[in-house]
């Protein structure tokens, strides 16, 4: 390095910036850099400098950083994080003649934006987490051949825009996190046989939806938290022998999990807080001898659990809070909650994200409020009691609700029209409810519905009607309801988008199931 490129370095260190060597050269990383401590132009770019990472700073200061980056061949990868973002400053970063790697995460990155930065053709990662992009703005990536990383997290991408991916076959690491995505979505995917990463914490999916990740037997590292995913579905991780990072945070699974859990052969890292795991399931993770680190935080993991696990596997890094008090906003609803018998489960954070009731639960009368109070919910199972019309109205508050089971309830059925307003509703269970064609009116007009369960309802062929405005059906059960006859066979004929389908014991005959499966023939029928 020669004596003024040193200096130019030396000047950006001086700024704040931080630096980093890799094999591909210097990584340069302008977030803590004190941009008023430089009243006139910006030092020149070192040449070894061959990443720039930015967070933050005005648009003169990314204007004058981008000009300084133009037509720099050393420069691989430019990463703009929390500024602003135009077509200027995209052409900009467009003439950086051997770009291979941008990060656009947290700006106002728009469609027009992918289009124009997808002319190169040879960029092999993107980061695109918490933009703007939707799903008309994929069809740009479909001809980004050399594409090997894609961060999509917390956009509003569904299944309409994920077929765009399907031909990115040399991908190994996707993320999809936070975006409203059903198992079903993932077929797109099953090309990407060469994954290795994949991130669908807080999706749609549920453990019945993981089955679609068959496909990636390459899978090293893979992210599930957030979902609805049980002790059952864990069962065909253990297909994943390469699998090394698995993260369950925040699901509802137990202790019965961990024993599929132990039978991964190069596990590393397990992330299970905000799980039901206690010092049973700890117990059984102490003869994983390829761990070395654990987070059991928010769990039912007691210091002594700890303690002996830390006797069979020293090397292993924990992080948990078993000998700490919860400090939470909304601990008194949950005492009041737990107090009333009922179940809670919380995320990494402490923030309950599910609950059911049990059989010794007290009427919904005295913790039904309560429980809207807790707006991080995403899961809640309610069984066998009576919702006044005032009350049920209240669960429009819990706006990050994904599932929804009311089985054996009475509720006046026009009070359902409080579930229209969920955005992140997806399933629906009204098993054994008092549900008839007054409350399927309602209910089809969720917006984000896609597996609804109505077996054992009073629900009619004209009822029926109503579910061609549920557009993201994916599967539906009527399987015992016996006013569904064969008068209904045209309206279910007519839901296309339907996969799957449980008429068991219902008036359809044997040729009305024929005829069903002559109109869908990409569903699965139970007859």
């Amino acid at each position: 390095m020669s004596v003024s490129e040193n200096s130019n370095l030396n000047a950006w260190l001086a700024l704040g910036a931080r630096s980093r060597s890799s094999e591909d050269g210097l990584e340069l990383n302008l977030a803590n850099v004190d941009w008023a401590r430089q009243s006139s132009g910006l030092p020149a770019i070192p040449v070894e400098v061959t990443s720039w990472k930015m967070q933050g700073g005005s648009d003169e200061r990314v204007r004058e950083l981008l000009t300084l980056l133009q037509g720099q061949k050393q420069i691989k990868a430019v990463a703009l994080r929390g500024v602003n973002v135009n077509e200027a400053s995209i052409g900009c970063i467009s003439q950086i003649p051997e770009l291979i790697e941008v990060d656009f995460s947290d700006t106002n990155f728009s469609n027009a934006h992918l289009e124009q930065i997808c002319q190169n053709d040879r960029l092999q990662s993107i980061n695109l987490a918490e933009t703007s992009i939707t799903d008309n703005g994929l069809i740009c990536l479909k001809k980004m051949r050399q594409l090997k990383q894609l961060n999509l997290n917390k956009n509003k991408i569904t299944e309409a825009g994920l077929h765009y991916l399907e031909g990115l076959v040399s991908l190994r690491d996707l993320s999809l996190g936070g975006t409203p995505l059903t198992g079903a979505a993932l077929k797109w995917l099953q090309r990407l046989v060469l994954l290795e990463k994949l991130d669908l914490r807080h999706t749609h999916i549920t453990h019945n939806g993981l089955m679609a990740l068959t496909y990636f037997r390459r899978l090293q590292k893979l992210k599930l938290g957030g979902n609805r995913i049980e002790d059952d579905g864990i069962l065909m991780l253990k297909q994943f022998v390469r699998l090394e990072s698995l993260e369950l945070a925040g699901t509802p699974i137990t202790d019965q999990a961990i024993e599929t859990l132990v039978q991964l052969p190069r596990i590393r890292r397990l992330y299970l807080a905000g799980t039901a795991i206690s010092d049973v399931g700890l117990s059984q993770l102490a003869g994983v001898t390829s761990l070395l680190a654990l987070d059991v935080r928010k769990t039912a993991v007691t210091a002594q659990g700890i303690e002996n696990f830390q006797q069979h596997l020293p090397q292993v890094q924990i992080k948990t809070d078993a000998e700490q008090k919860p400090a939470s906003s909304v601990i008194r609803n949950i005492d009041l909650l737990e107090m009333n018998h009922i179940q809670l489960k919380s995320n990494q954070y402490g923030e309950p994200i599910a609950l059911k009731t049990t059989e010794q639960t007290s009427p919904a009368t005295h913790w039904f409020d309560v429980m809207t109070e807790l707006r991080s919910l995403k899961n809640v199972e309610i069984e066998d009691q009576h919702l006044d019309a005032e009350q049920f109205s209240k669960i429009r508050d819990l706006h990050h609700l994904q599932a929804l089971s009311i089985k054996k309830c009475k509720l006046p059925e026009t009070t359902l029209v409080s579930l229209c307003t969920l955005q992140n509703l997806g399933w629906l269970d009204l098993r054994d409810s008092a549900i008839s064609d007054v409350g399927l009116k309602f209910i089809s007009r969720i917006p984000s519905l896609s597996n609804l369960c109505l077996s054992r309802t009073q629900i009619t062929d004209q009822g029926l009607i109503h579910l061609k405005h549920a557009l993201l059906l994916k599967d539906l059960v009527v399987k015992q309801c016996a006013y569904v006859t064969d008068d209904g066979l045209e309206t279910l004929g007519a839901l296309e988008q339907l996969k799957h389908l449980d008429i068991r014991n219902t008036g359809i005959s044997q040729s009305g199931y024929q005829t069903l499966c002559e109109k869908l023939p990409g569903c699965k029928i139970r007859y």
